[in-house]
């Protein structure tokens, strides 16, 4: 099962409780959908006014629709690093979408180029965190734009609860 994050860009102001939570509208989008399994996360997520979906109870396709309108996401960013959540981010995907892959595949990995190819989407990777990733992360922390708080604690508790594999998968819409 594929999970996504997708957001639509637009301008306009956030509450304080939505400024606190790490989502893609703190930086311009306007509609964000979170496609998740693990409940924590959809519930962690709807608290910071995220529109989610769980892809095992509901229809996925039809809430992309449902939130972006026909035109889908411009951005759907691949973390979970497997063939079907890659393949289902192609398989969502709008004509001219890009496709960020974040998910490290643990062998090759196998979308239908021909369908990338005949609807012009853009497959982007990334590897690592740069120096500016840290940077902008202190800074965000600092202006209290987000937390650090483990879930449980600061224990390996805390940390196993943050790091349960469950998948995710992200898309953003942008401003044209």
């Amino acid at each position: 099962m594929v999970t996504s994050l997708a957001e639509r860009s637009s301008p306009g102001r956030r509450s304080d409780r939505e400024s606190r939570c790490t989502d893609g509208e703190g930086h311009g989008a306007a509609d964000v959908l979170l496609s998740e399994l693990s409940a924590y996360r959809l519930e962690t997520a709807a608290k910071c006014g995220i529109t989610v979906v769980n892809p095992s109870r509901e229809d996925l396709p039809g809430k992309i629709i449902d939130t972006f309108g026909p035109d889908k996401a411009d951005v759907i960013f691949e973390c979970v690093g497997i063939d079907a959540t890659l393949q289902q981010a192609v398989d969502y995907a709008r004509k001219g979408s890009d496709i960020v892959v974040v998910g490290v595949f643990a062998s090759p990995g196998t979308i239908n180029m021909g369908f990338v190819q005949d609807h012009e989407l853009r497959v982007i990777g990334t590897a690592m965190y740069r120096v500016e990733d840290y940077l902008k992360a202190i800074e965000l922390a600092a202006g209290g734009l987000v937390t650090l708080d483990a879930p449980d604690s600061p224990t390996p508790s805390g940390f196993r609860t943050i790091s349960r594999p469950t998948g995710l998968s992200r898309s953003r819409k942008t401003r044209r």
